[in-house]
């Protein structure tokens, strides 16, 4: 027995009743319909108390709790676990407990019980189950799946603020697809999970929840869906796992629009060396044999090795892990590295950390804190998931915020706050700029530039078709406002000035605060096409573009002029006649907005759908993946006629 005096430090576990109503776990599922996981807890402070490094375990119960022992109850307040003469023993109220499995109940329904080590405080549900022998404690608890999906998550990412949570929910999601994957629950002997990492970490409830009637559909997953720290930029595939070359390509992880690699700010560089001499007998410690070449083809994700006994091909992942197990768990932080062989050393210069394959923790983060939702960020990293819905009336690509006209001030979101930040590509909100630049600097134009819009024209510059590949016909503004028409807006190139146009824009956007990007103009044709809303490198936030919705309106109802009147009564016509029209227009009538459709996407590129808007008393910006402007416009109009 090691000596005790050195590491005599004990752990509490304090009983407290709280939570009074049933914790709604990932899903709302309720109760009964509700699946439960066991998981092994404790398990780092039970082979700390085998080795000596710490003195005992000890629960404390200040309600009181009932043991029970053989089936019958035993009231207890106090309940210790020592290792002692190479045997664990434990003592109920400092009387010996001889039982091999015990539970502990709460005296009330849905008590929970606290863990406090130094400064670190969890909280898990009772009962709390015991299986002892003289070599092995094990501590276990149950939770429902839903609830514990979310705080594993929560214990995996540490502190997310509130306006990040759709990261935390995308990982939720992933910890509840795999609880669903049979070589995972069966790792464990009779247990779903631990809460090491080498399983998922879990720390206890987290206190969070949420609703959501969508989940992943996990029948057709062959290979898994994993999850790591970091990508440094680059993602592998599952055959990072063996020694296969890949077969299909992984997704980049970037965010094409804002010409953005994610993954890169926690672990930017990292640089690790060992000697050829050193890695020679990690790799080939029962069999001697010497070292000729290693190179790492990152692209066919497979380490090919040369030695004096012949060449082999080893999979990244267990070439890390073996070299990590003697060096440090940190070692090798990830898989996406480049390696290099100088005067006997082996120099591996990388980024990132963790395997490489599915989510990163970091980008998911990343693409929260830019407004993407949990499905987005998922889609990100798994481009072929797809999901199944509880509720049919649920669209998962759909979301949006409406807010105060004078306050901006969020009223209703189907999205946290971070919502604002995203960036999208303009499409064709930009005609607003276009028009709103006319009625300040062109009158001229505004009030008499006519342009007939057909299926041909001998222009070289201007699009060849508009969305309406017929054509809209003899349009002005407002017309082409109501419908959207790309040829009128590109058509207005041959008569402005674009560096009075670039002038004026930036001027404007910066006194009302609206974050707008527009690329360089390189040649004649550009600028057509951005006055059209046909560039998706025009970029905009969504607090640019209800800045922008809340210009127009209050142009309109507080020292309105004709000219603003009339591109209002344009934006009512989408409704009316325009790009959103449908057979209930009686109801639409207080209703205004733009429409414009985009190609968008991070590693993969979709149509997107954007609407601009409101009602008399609020405004709302949406966004629709894989779909259109005027559905995300009639999608849009459901919030607004029943707010």
């Amino acid at each position: 027995m090691r000596n005790r005096n050195k590491g005599n430090l004990s752990l509490c576990l304090f009983c407290v009743i709280i939570f009074t109503a049933l914790l709604t776990g990932l899903n709302g599922e309720k109760s009964e319909k509700s699946s439960k996981v066991k998981i092994l807890i404790f398990l780092k402070y039970v082979k700390l108390l085998k080795s000596g490094d710490i003195g005992s375990i000890e629960l404390s119960f200040p309600g009181g709790s009932d043991i029970d022992i053989d089936g019958r109850r035993v009231y207890c307040k106090k309940l210790s676990l020592s290792f002692v003469n190479n045997s664990f023993i434990i003592k109920g109220d400092d009387r010996i407990i001889k039982n091999s499995n015990l539970i502990i109940y709460p005296k009330k329904i849905r008590s929970l019980f606290i863990f406090e080590l130094n400064e670190e405080k969890r909280t898990y549900p009772l009962p709390l189950f015991i299986n002892a022998n003289k070599d092995l404690v094990e501590f276990s608890i149950e939770e429902d799946v839903d609830q514990y999906a979310l705080d594993s998550a929560w214990s995996e990412l540490g502190y997310i603020p509130e306006q990040n949570l759709e990261a935390l929910y995308s990982l939720a999601y992933i910890i509840k697809a795999r609880s669903e994957f049979p070589y995972l629950k069966n790792k464990h002997n009779g247990y779903d999970f631990c809460d090491l990492t080498c399983c998922q970490t879990y720390r206890g409830l987290s206190g969070k929840t949420f609703r959501d009637d969508i989940s992943v559909k996990t029948d057709n997953i062959k290979d898994g869906l994993f999850f790591h720290s970091s990508s440094g930029g680059r993602l592998f595939t599952e055959y990072i796992f063996n020694n296969k070359e890949r077969v299909y390509p992984p997704p980049k992880d970037v965010i094409f629009s804002e010409n953005f690699v994610l993954s890169r700010n926690n672990f930017k560089r990292w640089e690790a060396s060992i000697a050829e001499i050193e890695l020679m007998d990690i790799l080939y410690k029962e069999r001697p044999v010497s070292l000729k070449d290693i190179k790492y083809d990152r692209e066919r994700e497979l380490i090919f090795i040369s030695t004096s006994a012949g060449d082999e091909e080893v999979s990244p992942e267990s070439f890390r892990l073996k070299i990590n197990r003697v060096k440090g768990w940190n070692f090798i932080k990830s898989n996406n590295y480049v390696l290099a062989n100088k005067n006997g050393d082996y120099i591996f210069n990388g980024s990132g950390l963790g395997h490489g394959a599915g989510m990163s923790l970091e980008g998911a983060v990343q693409l929260a804190e830019r407004g993407y939702s949990r499905y987005e960020i998922l889609e990100h990293y798994y481009p072929d998931i797809q999901y199944k819905a509880d509720n049919d009336t649920v669209d998962y690509r759909f979301h949006y915020i409406v807010f105060d006209y004078t306050t901006e001030e969020t009223i209703r979101s189907n999205l946290k706050d971070s919502f604002r930040n995203r960036i999208i590509p303009c499409g064709s909100i930009f005609k607003l700029f276009a028009a709103i630049y006319l009625a300040y600097e062109r009158t001229d134009l505004f009030y008499n530039h006519i342009y007939t819009c057909t299926d041909k024209h001998d222009d070289k510059a201007m699009p060849e078709y508009c969305w309406y590949k017929k054509g809209h016909g003899r349009m002005n503004l407002v017309n082409a406002l109501s419908h959207s028409c790309n040829k009128y807006f590109a058509s207005l190139y041959r008569y402005i000035d674009r560096d009075d146009f670039n002038r004026w824009l930036s001027k404007f956007i910066a006194e009302y605060g609206i974050k707008l990007h527009i690329p360089e103009i390189n040649n004649k044709s550009d600028f057509p096409y951005i006055l059209a809303g046909l560039n998706f490198n025009v970029t905009i936030s969504v607090t640019g573009l209800m800045k922008l919705n809340r210009f127009i309106y209050a142009k309109n109802t507080e020292h309105s002029s004709e000219k603003f009147v009339m591109i209002f009564n344009a934006l009512h016509k989408t409704f009316i006649d325009g790009t959103a029209k449908d057979k209930d227009s009686e109801s639409q009538k207080s209703l205004w907005g733009k429409t414009g459709t985009v190609i968008a996407g991070t590693n993969n590129h979709y149509g997107y759908g954007i609407f601009i808007g409101g009602s008399d008393s609020a405004g709302i910006v949406s966004i629709f993946k894989k779909s259109t402007g005027a559905n995300a416009a009639k999608e849009s109009k459901k919030i607004l006629i029943n707010l």
